[in-house]
C-alpha cells in the first residue's frame, strides 16, 4: 500500500469526513503541484493528522508518554508540548 493511501486509510478510520474531505482537496492539489508547493502540501497532511487523538500511554518508568513522540505528558492536557500531538486520556490496564 502506498504512503498516499495509508494517509487517506488513517483519516478513513476515524470517520471524520471533514478530516477525509480535507486530505481528498489536498491530494488534488498535491497532483497539480511543483515540488515546493507538493512539500507545503505534505506538511499539511502531517498537521491534520497530529489533529486525530491518540491514546496517551504509561510508563512505569516516565508516567504518562506521548504515543507520537515518547516523551513525557502533561497530566490532561489536550496536546503533546513536545510534538503537537493531540492526546486522548482514556488510560485503562491495556495501555499501562
Amino acid at each position: 500500500m502506498n504512503k498516499d493511501r495509508a494517509d487517506l486509510d488513517v483519516f478513513n478510520a476515524y470517520n471524520n469526513e471533514d478530516l477525509v474531505r480535507a486530505w481528498c482537496a489536498l491530494e488534488e492539489m498535491t497532483a497539480r503541484a511543483d515540488k515546493e508547493q507538493a512539500t507545503a502540501i505534505h506538511q499539511a497532511v502531517w498537521a491534520l493528522k497530529k489533529q486525530i487523538s491518540k491514546n496517551v500511554l504509561r510508563s512505569v518508568s516516565k508516567g504518562f508518554i506521548c504515543p507520537s513522540c515518547g516523551l513525557k505528558a502533561v497530566v490532561l492536557e489536550s496536546y503533546c508540548h513536545y510534538c503537537g500531538q493531540k492526546l486522548q486520556w482514556n488510560i485503562n490496564e491495556n495501555n499501562i
